[in-house]
């Protein structure tokens, strides 16, 4: 990832915001081939190709690449947009059919977070994320079979994946997915009196996505569409502060909100960032939609943790990332810390400088 593609990415971010903040917004024009380049490449990463008529000057793009690429772009956000549309009915569509079978259950994520976008903006989604208690999972399957959807697999946090031809694929999720038993409990006590075909509360919509988001960053990075839709549905709702906040403290991720706010500030409304800050945002750029899993960055980083012995040369390698303002706050990073200084201890080796640095930082 170079600098370009970086500064493009900012220039990008703040377009996207006077979109959503109702400004006056014209497309910021691109000095160079390479700029549209990286621009149309970084809506692309980040899943919000349909902002690209809006943040993405035509005129230019038929300068440099000609008419006909310009109406293949077009044509590409189209089909993304017509497949949203398929989507969210089929979202509407099957939890109806749940409910009307008496399986309880909760639209999540993509299909849920369109009612914050702007009206003429699509808020796109690759499969279709649905909460049903584990009890009736067995007679959703059911619903999901009678649909002609087929099963797939499950996974480990326990969803049941589903796919139907063409490209419906949907996840029944029977855990909200925390790191410990207490963020599980947590997390599904926000899904507690739903006796109706349901999303969850803004003020829980909120919570989830934060956490999801969490999730995401502290295992393989986030991609800006998962900032955009926190920032539009605090923008785009009334939320209960209190409520939310002690939430937040017991799910152990209050101070990763308030970083998260800070880097939507930057992102959006184009408040000055510091260089962690700054080096943080670069992390999110290089992650893509959902982490760095595809990424040159990751891929790198996985050359070097083939070469590694112990797990604190793969903990050293990883502050190369250079996001310790960030990474300090999780209590995943500070359990590995100790553990390591445990292992050191243990084999009366010498704990090396770079994990006493961490630990003063964190503790």
């Amino acid at each position: 990832m170079d600098n370009n593609y970086i500064k493009n990415g900012y220039i990008l971010c703040k377009d996207i915001g006077n979109i959503v903040n109702c400004k006056q917004n014209n497309a910021t024009a691109c000095n160079t081939v390479d700029d549209l380049k990286n621009r149309i490449s970084f809506l692309q990463s980040h899943n919000l190709i349909t902002f690209f008529d809006f943040v993405i000057d035509k005129e230019q793009v038929i300068s440099y690449f000609g008419a006909d690429k310009y109406n293949v772009l077009c044509e590409n956000v189209k089909q993304k947009i017509f497949r949203q549309f398929k989507n969210d009915l089929m979202s509407d569509n099957i939890s109806h059919q749940l409910q009307k079978n008496g399986v309880e259950n909760i639209i999540l994520k993509g299909s849920s977070y369109k009612k914050f976008y702007p009206e003429n903006i699509v808020r796109t989604s690759t499969d279709i994320d649905i909460y049903v208690n584990q009890k009736d999972i067995t007679k959703a399957g059911e619903v999901l079979n009678d649909n002609g959807f087929t099963f797939v697999k499950v996974y480990k946090n326990k969803e049941y994946s589903y796919k139907k031809e063409p490209r419906y694929y949907i996840e029944l999720h029977t855990d909200m997915d925390g790191f410990n038993k207490t963020q599980k409990s947590l997390l599904n006590s926000l899904t507690d009196g739903c006796s109706s075909r349901n999303t969850l509360t803004d003020n829980d919509s909120y919570i989830y996505a934060l956490f999801h988001l969490y999730k995401h960053f502290v295992t393989s990075g986030a991609g800006v569409r998962m900032f955009l839709d926190i920032y539009l549905i605090k923008k785009n709702s009334k939320l209960n502060f209190e409520y939310i906040n002690k939430k937040l403290k017991a799910l152990d991720i209050y101070d990763f909100t308030n970083v998260v706010t800070k880097i939507n500030e930057s992102l959006f409304e184009g408040k000055e960032a510091d260089d962690d800050l700054k080096a943080v945002i670069a992390f999110i750029f290089d992650s893509g939609t959902f982490g760095k899993v595809s990424s040159d960055l990751h891929l790198k980083q996985i050359n070097k943790k083939a070469k590694h012995t112990n797990k604190i040369e793969e903990f050293i390698d990883d502050n190369c990332l250079d996001f310790n303002s960030m990474k300090k706050r999780f209590d995943k990073i500070e359990k590995l810390t100790k553990q390591i200084k445990e292992e050191y201890t243990a084999k009366k080796l010498k704990v090396p400088d770079e994990l006493t640095e961490n630990l003063k930082n964190t503790y």
